[in-house]
């Protein structure tokens, strides 16, 4: 029942409106231009965190304190950061163990002014000449057990730490600004339980980010790029937006074959049922060639009463969304409560007994976790 309730709970999400960034030329401050400097979100956004915050504790993640080390080349007098990513209010979700509540990764800052401070700090100095531009697409933090592998114990499960990261580097230009270099990576760990292992590997991806903008610096290319506005920086980040369902206030009843049929809010079977199963889960039955309504667990998701579901291993999850981030609360996992081990006893006549035990299996039920709805390939991950 618990996970019916908060479906009837996301059943009465709003969607967010469009946030606008400003389109200077000028070098922005860290953080201006993002969708954080947004004052007041919209009543979607308030229920999505509400959701994210029910099922989830709070794990501050820093970047810790260097200074930049004598014999690094300078280049730039300033560094400042962006912040363009989908959800700029949490950097992932994440397990101090493997049994235990997932966490919301945040910064006690925001994003862009943490990085802001970090990369200045180590790669900016007073004898440098340039200004660099920073401009976050992607960065999310998560973690999960390989459940495929051999268990070697109850916590002994091979344990995987991830961290999707995508920054972008510009050079300040009289007039504009000139592309330098991207990191576009997923830095997988595994065999660790260490809390603060992102921590430490997103030292380490940074190090690599500021290195290749480095070769690039010392290669003297930059001369012959062209040069870019802040509004065209700007236009790059807003066209992964550019889809129907991002700004959709009044969502189309029906099932989606594909995720683009979601992105665009135009579900090409409206001819279905929804049953359920003998647990009381969701099953999408459309029809056959000879009109019989059979189950499938091959079509993307659909849409019903102002609220989206998506198909996981042939469940349907609900979709919500924060900024311009969508999420789902779904499953990967199913278990057991208890097996329990029933001792009987049975008199066959006079002399003799039957004895033994039996097995008592109760339900299988879903742990009910967040992951994140990539609205352009339509994949569903931690």
């Amino acid at each position: 029942m618990k996970q019916y309730c908060t479906l009837f709970f996301l059943s009465l999400f709003a969607l967010r409106g469009w946030a606008q960034k400003p389109a200077s030329a000028e070098m922005p401050a860290s953080g201006a231009g993002t969708t954080s400097a947004v004052a007041a979100m919209p009543a979607g956004d308030n229920l999505g965190q509400a959701v994210i915050k029910a099922k989830c504790t709070t794990r501050h993640v820093s970047l810790p304190s260097r200074r930049r080390a004598a014999d690094n080349p300078t280049y730039f007098r300033n560094i400042r950061v962006l912040d363009y990513r989908r959800d700029t209010s949490r950097v992932g979700v994440v397990h101090s163990g493997t049994y235990s509540q997932a966490q919301i990764a945040v910064w006690r800052g925001s994003t862009s002014t943490t990085f802001a401070a970090y990369l200045d700090s180590v790669y900016a100095s007073r004898r440098g000449f340039d200004s660099l531009l920073v401009v976050i697409k992607d960065l999310w933090i998560s973690d999960s057990v390989d459940r495929t592998a051999p268990s070697r114990g109850l916590f002994s499960d091979p344990y995987w730490s991830r961290i999707a990261f995508r920054f972008e580097a510009y050079q300040r230009r009289d007039g504009g600004f000139v592309p330098l270099t991207y990191l576009d990576t997923l830095s997988e760990t595994k065999g660790s339980e260490d809390p603060y292992v992102a921590d430490r590997r997103l030292v380490e991806l940074c190090d690599v980010f500021m290195e290749k903008v480095a070769d690039i610096e010392n290669q003297g290319i930059i001369a012959r790029r062209r040069t870019v506005t802040m509004a065209q920086i700007d236009s790059f980040a807003e066209r992964r937006f550019d889809y129907a369902m991002d700004t959709a206030v009044r969502l189309v009843t029906g099932v989606y074959a594909s995720v683009d049929e979601f992105r665009d809010n135009r579900p090409s079977i409206t001819d279905y049922k929804i049953t359920k199963d003998k647990q009381g889960n969701m099953e999408l039955r459309i029809r056959d060639a000879d009109g019989q309504y059979y189950y499938s667990h091959t079509l993307w998701g659909f849409c019903e009463g102002g609220q989206t579901y998506v198909m996981m291993d042939g469940n349907l999850f609900p979709i919500f969304r924060v900024q311009q981030q969508f999420y789902v609360l779904g499953s990967d996992e199913y278990k057991r409560d208890v097996v329990a081990i029933i001792p009987f006893l049975i008199p066959l006549g006079s002399a003799a007994l039957l004895y033994g035990a039996a097995t008592v299996n109760s339900p299988i039920y879903r742990k009910l976790q967040i992951f994140r709805l990539d609205a352009e390939s339509g994949k569903v991950t931690k």
